[in-house]
């Protein structure tokens, strides 16, 4: 609808058109000499000025039947110039360009009773609804639902950690990302919570953590506490997991004592641990049956262990146990293995290993003995003898031929002794007849003779023993281990030890698991109302 500003004004301009044209200005004034209707000679009309700056300038109300009724209007221009009105004046809100004046105490985008702030995009179906803020404070993000504690919760809709199932849409639910040397998300707390939760009510991970270079996926860390603590209730599960994909890998790395480098084994373990005193620690809490180590190896699926339980058990095809001490030419000591029963009598053994320029198997301060059966089936005990001198010993039978003997010994034990001035060879031999008696000539490492006394002939049987010094070894370096020189050599002592102390910690907080977080089954979807108590 075309506006006409006012009726009058164009009727005066119609009559005194001609004028305006003859004169280089009109002005029309009321009987009290007021001005009225003024036109200039640039074509300015003023109506009740008489120095209009415009075309048309109008001091005073303006009114045009398009604009009848109350209420504000909107003027539009069209290409001509034409002035029209369409509609009314929106009430105050926000621009989709932009607000200015925003006074934050008055101002606000919510509302204003108990229901909550829903936004949508794409129609306003309720599977468009994209973020909801709850009346109490709660939002949540791509549900309607919310569980009862938190704060702010986004649901995924992809298939890492999320609920619904269209694949390849918001495959992470929250994202954090950073370029310096802060951290893309961040969680504190300041008493006995945690900084940041995750849980999993499936197979997936409540927490994951990832490293596509030389970093750490997961880091924890702690000034007091435990830089990563693991929880869980399943038997068939663990605390901790550590698994290196590498065939050559390492599967956990522990360091404490502050250390910050670790020694990695060629070909990869499950578990690489270093500490300046201990490099692993392990005790088991049974004291009736616990074992502190147990280990196997050869790829057993069973494993053997006493009842009464073991400081260390080990099961192998071939070695449950070995012990190794390297070579150190500064050592006057070294030994594969240590074992001592504390308390009265006190005993303790030395094994493969060596003291001085002397190996030895076993050394031991005890008694060395063996154990047969009884005929009720029970171990009875032999005891071993035992020599100050490294001796090799030999058993035989023979038989005088017209008293003459001649006994070979074994090659093998001939080669294993040394005979001399100093270490002559013992024979002794024990007749099994009546002559006149025998004696023993003729002595050297591959044998001797034995002789009837008297010149007798006899044909008797006989018995007899051979004791020998043990020859020196040679090893393939050339050293020397001197065994034809000992007698009652020096031996070790105990070896020197100190008592650890050790000390209770907590296992963590198990709130994960007890009391803050239940099972996503038992939370309630609360919509728009806020719920009253």
């Amino acid at each position: 609808m075309k506006l006409r500003l006012i009726e009058s004004a164009f009727l005066l301009l119609f009559i005194f058109s001609s004028a305006a044209f003859a004169q280089s200005a009109l002005n029309v004034k009321d009987s009290l000499g007021n001005s009225l209707l003024f036109i200039r000679s640039d074509g300015n009309i003023g109506l009740g000025s008489m120095n209009p700056l415009v075309r048309l300038q109008v001091m005073g109300d303006v009114r045009s039947s398009v604009l009848s009724g109350r209420g504000s209007r909107l003027l539009f221009a069209d290409d001509r110039g034409t002035i029209f009105a369409r509609g009314t004046l929106p009430k105050p809100g926000w621009s989709l360009t932009g607000n200015l004046g925003i006074n934050p105490d008055s101002n606000f985008i919510g509302t204003l009773d108990e229901r909550a702030l829903i936004f949508r995009t794409g129609g306003n179906a309720h599977e468009n609804e994209r973020m909801r803020i709850l009346p109490e404070g709660g939002i949540t993000v791509n549900s309607a639902g919310f569980r009862a504690g938190d704060l702010f919760a986004v649901y995924g809709r992809g298939y890492s950690g999320a609920i619904n199932t269209t694949e390849g849409m918001a495959d992470y639910p929250v994202n954090g990302y950073s370029t310096g040397g802060f951290s893309g998300v961040y969680g504190e707390n300041t008493d006995n919570g945690d900084g940041v939760l995750g849980v999993n009510t499936s197979s997936g991970a409540g927490v994951f953590g990832q490293n596509t270079s030389v970093g750490s996926g997961l880091k924890g860390a702690s000034l007091k506490g435990f830089g990563a603590a693991g929880l869980t209730g399943s038997r068939g599960a663990a605390g901790v997991m550590g698994r290196n994909k590498d065939s050559l890998g390492t599967g956990i790395i522990a360091l404490g004592s502050g250390l910050n480098t670790a020694l990695l084994i060629e070909g990869g373990s499950g578990i690489s641990s270093a500490g300046k005193s201990i490099g692993l620690f392990s005790t088991a809490t049974d004291s009736i049956s616990g074992t502190g180590i147990l280990a196997g190896g050869n790829s057993l699926d069973t494993l053997t262990m006493p009842l009464k339980g073991a400081g260390v058990t080990g099961n192998g095809r071939y070695f449950g146990v070995t012990g190794f001490a390297h070579s150190d030419t500064s050592k006057k000591e070294k030994w594969g293995g240590y074992f001592e029963a504390s308390g009265a009598p006190d005993s303790y053994a030395f094994t493969g290993g060596s003291f001085g320029k002397t190996g030895y198997g076993i050394l031991s301060s005890g008694t060395n003995a063996v154990m047969v059966k009884d005929g009720k089936g029970e171990h009875r005990v032999m005891f071993n003898p035992a020599s100050p001198e490294v001796v090799l010993e030999d058993y035989g039978t023979g038989q005088l031929e017209r008293g003459f003997s001649h006994v070979s010994l074994d090659s093998l034990f001939s080669r294993a002794i040394t005979v001399d001035d100093v270490n002559p060879v013992k024979v002794f031999v024990q007749v099994e007849g009546d002559c006149n008696g025998v004696f023993v000539t003729n002595k050297t490492k591959e044998g001797f003779d034995v002789r009837e006394l008297k010149g007798g002939r006899s044909h008797v049987y006989f018995s007899w023993h051979v004791v020998a010094t043990r020859g020196n070894s040679i090893s393939p370096d050339g050293k020397v281990e001197d065994f034809s020189s000992l007698r009652f050599p020096k031996g070790p002592g105990k070896p020197e030890v100190k008592v650890l102390k050790t000390s209770i910690t907590g296992a963590g907080s198990e709130q994960v698991l007890d009391k803050n977080k239940k099972h996503p089954s038992e939370y309630k979807k609360q919509g728009g109302k806020k719920k009253r108590k």
